[in-house]
């Protein structure tokens, strides 16, 4: 059979459906994609609408011919206000503006009203307060920076009897009375008033009742020690050499016969004495020497200008001079000082000798 007139085998109808077309169909449509997507930016990138603001201060964004529509009142309120940046010398203070205390110290950031006067304060311990007014222009940020003087306090010191020397943290300043100024408030005080011949008087000033310190100190005089009989031993005289006698020879005579006469019987001879040196001679060498006298311990003060521990021998004896009447046995020690318990700043070594019953006393 044959195919009736007008129609065409399936192969045949679907010959113009290429490859190359479909590829080019599908270029097409990705270029109309890529219009549409760029024609969206364009259109978001339109200058804003005009925005009016009323005579009661509400601002009112005006489209076309729509209604008026009112921001949220926050960007309202941002547009209105200013930015206030404050720092300080020392950092780490309060800031109180208008009256209400920030939660952030310095340095930090502080949103407050435009257009008018702002009282500020900045406030430290120990520092005198740093208060000013400040005014900030609509959307402007302003940088404020607070230097903060530290307090200072006065001692003045005091002494019965006068002229006696004072310490104030180690650092000596003067002789009594005096009146020592610019003493940082910041911690307690360490004060110390000594005198030869008297008790040293330590003291603290907290700070507590305000700036002035009057320190009256009444010092007490040191226990003086009786004076100590030592018994020396007598002088001996220097060993003189002793010589021997030389022995004489005795000669006998014969006595003459006596006529018709009875011969007396003889003494008898003393035997001869040997040519000896004597044993005396520096007999007094091997004497031995006078004993030391007294026996039993003695005792030992030590002070410094500076406070410091006391090291005796190399042991730590005290953590604080001055050492008073540290019992000891009779001998030679090696002391030393080490300032403010300090054991690379320490004092040269003195040798010092405790004689029993006395009190050997030293100063650094």
């Amino acid at each position: 059979m044959t195919p009736a007139a007008g129609t065409q085998p399936g192969p045949a109808r679907l010959a113009w459906v290429t490859r190359e077309r479909l590829l080019m169909a599908s270029v097409l449509v990705a270029v109309i994609i890529l219009a549409a997507v760029v024609t969206s930016f364009l259109v978001d990138d339109a200058p804003p609408p005009a925005v009016a603001e009323d005579a009661r201060g509400e601002v009112i964004t005006i489209t076309g011919a729509a209604a008026p529509v009112t921001e949220p009142p926050a960007v309202a309120a941002n547009a209105n206000g200013a930015t206030l940046l404050v720092r300080s010398t020392p950092a780490g203070a309060n800031i109180k503006v208008d009256g209400s205390w920030l939660p952030e110290r310095t340095p930090a950031r502080a949103i407050v009203p435009a257009g008018r006067a702002v009282e500020l304060i900045v406030r430290l311990d120990n520092h005198d307060e740093y208060r000013t007014q400040v005014t900030v222009s609509p959307g402007e940020t302003r940088t404020l920076n607070a230097t903060l003087q530290e307090r200072t306090g006065t001692i003045t010191v005091e002494s019965e009897p006068s002229q006696a020397e004072v310490s104030v943290d180690g650092v000596v300043v003067g002789r009594t009375p005096l009146t020592h100024p610019n003493v940082s408030m910041r911690r307690a005080v360490r004060v110390m008033v000594e005198k030869d011949g008297y008790e040293p008087h330590r003291a603290t000033v907290d700070w507590g009742s305000g700036p002035e310190q009057v320190v009256k100190v009444e010092l007490q005089a040191m226990p003086v020690a009786p004076p100590v009989a030592v018994n020396l031993p007598e002088a001996r005289p220097a060993p003189v050499a002793r010589v021997a006698p030389r022995p004489t020879r005795r000669v006998t005579r014969p006595e003459p016969r006596p006529t018709r006469r009875v011969r007396e019987p003889r003494e008898p001879r003393e035997p001869r004495r040997p040519r000896v040196a004597s044993r005396d001679r520096g007999s007094d060498r091997g004497a031995e020497a006078p004993a030391r006298g007294g026996g039993g311990g003695g005792k030992l003060s030590v002070q410094s200008r500076r406070w410091g521990s006391v090291l005796i021998n190399g042991r730590l004896v005290a953590t604080e001079t001055p050492l008073l009447n540290k019992p000891l046995p009779e001998g030679t020690y090696r002391v030393q000082v080490c300032f403010e318990g300090n054991r690379d700043d320490c004092s040269t070594t003195r040798r010092v000798t405790v004689y029993a019953d006395q009190t050997a006393k030293v100063v650094f």
